[in-house]
């Protein structure tokens, strides 16, 4: 039996949750929630993600939570997909958080060809590179990242141009002023 669970059974002290946590747990709530508004009207996030992701920033923005867009088109010059990208101080310390919950549609499936831009589905080289940044963005829609984990996703996304890829840093999307949207 775990002390926190002792403590909880006998004098009903549960553990506090820290900030962090917290912070996770509401933007799972949001990613949760604007994808169950949507699901009645579409089969597929294929292609939302412009759609999906502005709805939750709106929710964001409305919590204060200090969040940006991005699109691979503007940031990478390549097909556009736009994401997230939340930053937090905890403990002294920026941290970042990655919202992608259309990144299924880079997953290999039996009835889906690959788009003549990429060369690898880029599921396959994100799992390589980074598994648990891959296995987040597929079970939870966000994962924690840093420079290098952010830069792993852009890219597995690069397709045939990702021997022109140049690294990015995590502090230019939350500090552009062009907010890497058009």
């Amino acid at each position: 039996m775990s002390i926190d669970k002792f403590y909880f059974d006998i004098l009903n002290i549960a553990k506090k949750q820290s900030e962090e946590e917290s912070l996770q747990k509401q933007i799972e709530m949001i990613i949760n929630s604007e994808i169950k508004k949507m699901q009645p009207y579409i089969n597929s996030f294929d292609g939302m993600c412009k759609v999906i992701c502005f709805n939750i920033l709106d929710k964001l923005r409305q919590l204060e939570i200090p969040a940006n867009l991005f699109n691979t088109r503007d940031l990478l010059g390549i097909n556009e997909h736009v994401a997230i990208i939340i930053s937090y101080t905890f403990e002294q310390k920026v941290n970042y958080i990655l919202v992608d919950p259309t990144y299924d549609q880079f997953v290999k499936k039996s009835n889906f060809i690959l788009r003549p831009f990429y060369d690898r589905w880029p599921s396959e080289i994100l799992k390589e590179k980074d598994s648990e940044l891959f296995d987040n963005l597929i079970h939870n829609n966000y994962a924690r990242v840093t420079n290098d984990s952010f830069n792993n996703y852009l890219y597995s996304l690069m397709g045939k141009k990702a021997p022109l890829f140049k690294k990015i840093e995590l502090v230019q999307i939350m500090t552009s002023s062009k907010k890497c949207l058009k």
